[in-house]
């Protein structure tokens, strides 16, 4: 149970440190506009501010935890901060980062975790803001898949720099020096409903030429272009030479929602068969949950990291990197495959639920890399032309 705060707890004698880290905080919590969340329930700004209070004196540990002592030192240090701030994605849920904070105590016990699960946007506003205030309240997050956006970061030296203990695990593409690792891959889906479709239609669905043929005319519902999982494969189709890809696919008139679960929803109501541009975990957690979906990626689907990094600010930097070190680890992978439902960039890792389903479909050479740069140049052309072709049909 949480100890409350008691007068005297703090120094009598405030400094000026302390006085300035009140106001920066206050301001900092004005700005983000919600208090972080603990795994028991439990925090308060009077709990953060003294666990940021204490941390300003904590040493950095060493960049590498393979390093003599890293290990040692990092968990001497982590006990010594006695807490972690997560900032996480929305892949997530209370009931699944409770359970990955209760497999991480049950080996570091001394370390009490406190979390807020925000979407991308949100996260960059908030991990902005701290950065701006010169005072940092988030140890570990999530960065923004967009890997230039996660670059622009390491650029402006909000990254500290950490080399895990099985780096070797991580291939090149899905890590870069140390400063962030793929927590998880993600890739647009399709989803249709069980019985809507014929076995020629179902081997269609598994690319996007096939989605084209006029047998699926008004019978597609499609994600607005709301989440870097849409965003990503317009950016796919509409840069493809094969230009009858996103012809195709608008040709077809899909109705657009605004959002995942109304995308889930119709799909389920019967509005349409099939749904393109669906996000992983908004369509394995309902089907593992019983929903009558299938689903699989279709060619050719983006392949999306999610990033993780630790604050350069981080005010338990001891604690934030046993969590790194943890959670990519392949005890860590496990708990995030088997509780989260999205897929691990490590070969070691158990498989997701759903790609264990027989009707599960990953069509070869469906997996295409992005040129992040080239798409964060085209991506406000990629946005209206969406909203023109497909709002328009």
């Amino acid at each position: 149970m949480r100890t409350p705060w008691r007068p005297g707890a703090c120094s009598p004698r405030p400094n000026m440190a302390s006085i300035l880290l009140t106001k920066l905080i206050t301001i900092a919590d004005s700005a983000l506009g919600e208090q972080m969340k603990q795994h028991d329930g439990s925090v308060t700004r009077r709990s953060t501010l003294l666990g940021l209070s204490a941390s300003i004196a904590t040493t950095l540990p060493d960049r590498s935890y393979g390093q003599a002592g890293g290990k040692k030192i990092l968990e001497q240090g982590a006990a010594k901060e006695g807490r972690l701030t997560l900032l996480v994605q929305t892949s997530a849920t209370d009931e699944t980062l409770g359970a990955m904070i209760k497999k991480f105590r049950s080996r570091y016990p001394f370390v009490n975790v406190g979390y807020t699960i925000q979407s991308t946007q949100q996260i960059m506003n908030r991990f902005t803001a701290e950065l701006t205030a010169k005072r940092g309240i988030t140890d570990w997050l999530t960065l923004p898949s967009n890997l230039a956006q996660t670059g622009n970061y390491i650029a402006k030296n909000a990254v500290a720099p950490f080399v895990i203990s099985h780096d070797e695990a991580y291939p090149d593409g899905a890590k870069y020096k140390g400063l962030w690792y793929a927590l998880a891959v993600e890739r647009t889906v399709t989803v249709y409903r069980k019985g809507a479709l014929s076995e020629a239609e179902r081997r269609l669905v598994r690319t996007y030429k096939g989605l084209g043929d006029a047998r699926f005319r008004g019978r597609l519902g499609i994600d607005g272009i709301t989440n870097s999982v849409a965003v990503t494969a317009s950016y796919v189709l509409q840069n493809n030479p094969d230009k009858d890809l996103w012809q195709g696919l608008v040709a077809n008139k899909p109705r657009v929602k605004t959002a995942s679960p109304a995308l889930l929803d119709g799909l389920l109501s019967g509005q349409y068969d099939v749904s393109v541009f669906s996000s992983w975990a908004s369509a394995a957690t309902p089907a593992q949950n019983g929903a009558p979906i299938e689903f699989g990626n279709t060619a050719l689907s983006p392949t999306i990291y999610v990033p993780c990094g630790i604050s350069a600010q981080a005010p338990h930097p001891n604690a934030a990197r046993l969590w790194q070190d943890w959670i990519l680890s392949q005890e860590g992978q496990n708990e995030w495959v088997r509780l989260v439902g999205m897929s691990s960039v490590r070969s070691d890792v158990i498989q997701p639920w759903a790609r264990r389903q027989p009707w599960f479909f990953d069509t070869p050479g469906s997996h295409k890399p992005l040129d992040w740069v080239d798409f964060s140049n085209k991506q406000a052309q990629v946005i209206a032309r969406f909203n023109h072709d497909l709002q328009a049909a």
